[in-house]
């Protein structure tokens, strides 16, 4: 009975909702277009935040020196084997490549938003 009662509330809010938007079509893209800026705001202050994130990991992170390997028993990397982590250096390379992206798509967010009409 629950499902049934839900399925009925959301074809009657979606059938309502179309009805609106077509007999209100101005209202209509307006509210659209404040929507698409509420989403692309979202969207850069999370970009933003996750940017920031990385540019506090690259500050912390020191180039120190790689220990020699097979120094100890168990210490350099077998024939056959390997580590399953990446070295120091490819993760700061990769930790880089995130930000320069990261940084890419804030540009473009705020170029997107730069451009939207205004209402």
């Amino acid at each position: 009975m629950k499902l049934i009662t839900l399925i009925v509330g959301l074809v009657l809010g979606f059938g309502i909702g179309v009805y609106w938007g077509h007999h209100n079509q101005e209202a209509a893209g307006n509210l659209a277009a404040k929507e698409e800026e509420w989403v692309l705001k979202g969207k850069m202050e999370a970009t933003q935040a996750i940017k920031e994130k990385l540019d506090r990991v690259l500050a912390k992170e020191s180039p120190a020196p790689a220990p020699p390997g097979g120094a100890g028993f168990v210490g350099g990397s077998a024939i056959g084997g390997g580590s399953s982590t990446a070295s120091p250096s490819s993760q700061a390379e990769a930790l880089k490549q995130l930000r320069d992206e990261q940084d890419q798509q804030l540009k473009t967010l705020q170029g997107r938003l730069a451009t939207m009409p205004k209402k």
